[in-house]
């Protein structure tokens, strides 16, 4: 059995621990809330007694197809588990299977999405699922200027994304980490919202986090991509008038895991079982 410490930047309440077979392989994930709380973040990260850890809310690697780029404060804050093959911030699984899921999805809707005016919250993080559906629609609007950067700054066109990614990538890594991204920010700031391009999409992609923060109160026929962690979150979409919800999350045993844990549990069965003598 392999036990992994989940580590939710992002999470309210308690801790709670649960359990999935893959492979093969039992796993037992205590997961663990942090709101927030970079100082706690940085204790548990050196100080915990489970076989991996796995972070959800924050980014430490922003993969590009040129390079990949590590936040350099995130990474002084994990120390040393920074590069341990036991560690993942799931972007290496959410860049492949985000495609997938999206993908069947696109082949199973009753819906035609050629041409759909598409919102991307951030192209840096979902850079797979962001050039598929490029391959679909030339009417985008990828929004790392915008709610990332809050520069006011739409990009509209792939290409445009394509180019400016590796400097975007750049100043993200550089940036303190309550800088950038919804996800960091700990409280509530005087800034635009940019609420015209939630009226102007028909397709909206991206996390929770940005919807939570920056959404209107109605998404009416709105279809949504988006990380699904539990029914309540697909409670609150479809309150808002949201018509098709696609999770960019794998279910296994019932549970919708998160990338980090998902990638944790990967590397785990290609190495030899820690029960094995």
């Amino acid at each position: 059995m392999t036990s992994i410490l989940h580590l939710d930047f992002l999470g309210k309440g308690s801790d709670r621990t649960y359990g999935f077979t893959l492979g093969g392989r039992t796993f037992t994930v205590r997961n663990v809330p942090l709101a927030q709380d970079l100082s706690r973040l940085t204790k548990l990260a050196r100080h915990h007694s489970e076989d991996c850890v796995a972070l959800s809310g924050l980014s430490l690697q922003i993969i590009l197809p040129q390079r990949t780029y590590q936040h350099r404060a995130l990474r002084k804050a994990l120390a040393g588990i920074a590069d341990s093959p036991a560690f993942s911030d799931g972007n290496l699984v959410r860049l492949t299977l985000e495609r997938i899921l999206a993908q069947q999805a696109i082949d199973g809707l009753a819906v035609n999405f050629r041409d759909r005016r598409t919102l991307i919250f951030s192209g840096l993080s979902h850079y797979g699922l962001t050039e598929l559906l490029a391959t679909y629609t030339r009417r985008l609007i990828i929004g790392d200027m915008l709610w990332g950067f809050r520069l006011g700054l739409p990009l509209t066109s792939v290409q445009a994304f394509r180019s400016g990614a590796p400097a975007l990538a750049r100043t993200v890594a550089r940036t303190p980490l309550s800088w950038f991204g919804p996800a960091a920010r700990r409280f509530a700031r005087r800034l635009p919202r940019f609420r015209w391009y939630f009226w102007w999409a028909e397709v909206i992609v991206g996390g929770m986090e940005y919807f939570h923060r920056y959404a209107p109160p109605q998404l009416t026929d709105k279809i949504v991509f988006t990380n699904l962690a539990d029914d309540s979150d697909l409670a609150w979409l479809e309150e808002r008038g949201v018509s098709t919800v696609v999770g960019l999350r794998a279910r296994v045993d019932g549970q919708r895991l998160p990338h980090s844990v998902l990638g944790v549990a990967l590397r785990e069965l290609v190495q030899p079982s820690r029960d094995d003598p």
